[in-house]
């Protein structure tokens, strides 16, 4: 059982990797630029931005502890 359990979570750290990875890459190419066309106040636009970093991570981080990646 505890080698199933070292595998799985040898799984779920790559599946992370990629989900972080790709999460940033979304980021950078479609999130920030949008929120930067739609919003023309510079105040207002980092706050925007600073959110939308805030709650990826804290999606993220659940999604380790939902997959086991970390404890």
């Amino acid at each position: 059982m505890n080698r199933l359990n070292q595998y799985w979570r040898v799984l779920a750290t790559g599946f992370c990797f990629s989900v972080f990875g790709l999460g940033g890459l979304a980021l950078s190419f479609i999130v920030i630029p949008t929120i930067r066309i739609f919003v023309s106040d510079q105040t207002e636009r980092e706050y925007k931005v600073q959110g939308a970093i805030q709650y990826s991570f804290n999606t993220f981080c659940k999604l380790m502890k939902f997959s086991g990646a970390i404890d």
